[in-house]
């Protein structure tokens, strides 16, 4: 029996944590519900905790022919990368917030193995996955201060990835018509809803 409870919970594992993640970062826990969880979801995450958040933006240019990658698929590859990078970080743990993005938290010490597996992270999700990568990281001195500084994340990486889009969007409207003489800052302006100055 407790073999099979113990593969039942490994199989609702993602599940689980993304609820944990959810309600722990929207600060609906207190300390002693995080650190129930903590213990029932095996995870072990030493003080200052370190976070990296990863949005990964579908490029279908680089996906090849036949090659049609889903967001599952997308996620569960990068969340495999992230695993391994991070694990050498106290127990790093992945999950997946409610928009979508990799969330990767656990241990931030020594700081330049956290900002190494941060950025081989990058690397290889460009080499090897059909997706452009925004990934931040921040670090919480408490089990407290980390809802805001995951919020701080967020908005940063909300106001990143949407300036992102919009010269992705500018990119492929001159790509699109370069060979038209109507192509001018003004027009490509007007198809995305902003000023020129922008």
């Amino acid at each position: 029996y407790l073999d099979w409870a113990q593969h039942q919970l490994e199989k609702s594992r993602p599940t689980l944590l993304a609820a944990f993640l959810k309600n722990w970062l929207s600060g609906q826990l207190s300390e002693p519900e995080i650190l129930e969880q903590f213990d029932y979801l095996g995870i072990s995450v030493p003080e200052p905790f370190g976070v990296s958040i990863a949005r990964l933006r579908p490029d279908e240019t680089r996906a090849g022919p036949g090659k049609a990658w889903d967001e599952n698929l997308r996620y569960d590859a990068a969340g495999t990368m992230a695993g391994g990078l991070f694990a050498g970080l106290a127990r790093g743990t992945t999950g997946q917030n409610l928009r979508g993005d990799l969330v990767v938290w656990g241990g931030c010490e020594p700081r330049q193995a956290f900002e190494a597996a941060a950025a081989s992270l990058r690397s290889m999700v460009d080499r090897h996955l059909p997706v452009n990568i925004d990934l931040l990281q921040g670090v919480a001195q408490s089990l407290e201060a980390l809802p805001q500084v995951y919020e701080e994340l967020e908005d940063r990486l909300k106001t990143e990835t949407r300036y992102t889009n919009t010269v992705q969007q500018a990119l492929e409207y001159m790509q699109q018509h370069l060979a038209d003489s109507e192509l001018s800052l003004m027009n490509c302006a007007k198809m995305l809803h902003i000023s020129p100055q922008h």
